[in-house]
């Protein structure tokens, strides 16, 4: 059974009609009293965060395409690969986000930019704590011309508007047995379990090896081929 109303949105000041189930509203009415608020003034505060939302991400986007866009000259040396004893949604390691803005890496940045663009696009990339800091570390610290610390902040910012992996106790706990059942580096399995903890398909990695499956997410290397 549908039952309809309306309800005030913000300050726009329109009226807009809804068609919901009978028990939806019953359910609502009573979230609505114990908050101590309307239903349409719940209604109307989540649609305005979802809006915020919106227009936060498509601001982070192209702030995001037009830095990687421009690039910058990193005279970037990623860190070599930490050795193993392992001959839909993209979780994404840190070598490949410095690579897509990095570009005095000619191939490499070409075909990290593209992929950070197209996850951007489809609003499926996804990123952690851990690929973060170390993002930042790298643009800061270990590139031979490092970018300025405002200019890292406002990398990180956008960064924030994907999907974001705390790397809490759990997933400490996960990389963990990660390390000891793949033989990786404990930095390593940290991405794994990211990934993992992320329900993310895809791990984008220059580092992993590429095809490797870790349980339900698959390593892809965008540098390959």
């Amino acid at each position: 059974m549908l039952r309809c109303f309306a309800w005030r949105l913000g300050t726009i000041k329109s009226n807009i009609t809804l068609a919901l189930d009978e028990e939806l509203v019953r359910e609502a009415k009573v979230l609505a009293a114990r908050r101590g608020a309307s239903v349409s003034r719940l209604l109307a505060d989540r649609l305005e965060e979802l809006i915020r939302e919106e227009r936060g991400y498509e601001r982070a986007r192209r702030r995001a395409e037009a830095r990687l866009a421009a690039g910058w000259d990193l005279g970037w040396t990623p860190p070599p690969p930490a050795t193993s004893s392992m001959s839909g949604r993209s979780f994404v390691d840190t070598n490949v986000l410095v690579y897509a803005h990095d570009r005095g890496d000619g191939e490499k940045h070409a075909r990290a930019r593209e992929l950070v663009t197209r996850l951007w696009r489809e609003r499926s990339g996804i990123v952690s704590t851990q690929v973060l800091q170390e993002l930042y570390v790298n643009v800061r610290r270990r590139a031979a011309a490092p970018v300025s610390a405002p200019e890292a902040r406002a990398l990180l910012e956008d960064y924030l508007a994907w999907p974001l992996v705390v790397n809490d106790g759990a997933t400490l706990l996960q990389a963990l047995a990660v390390e000891e059942r793949f033989g990786l580096s404990f930095w390593d399995a940290l991405i794994v379990a990211s990934a993992q903890v992320s329900g993310a398909e895809v791990l984008w990695s220059g580092d992993l090896n590429d095809g490797q499956a870790y349980g339900p997410v698959v390593v892809r290397n965008p540098f390959r081929g």
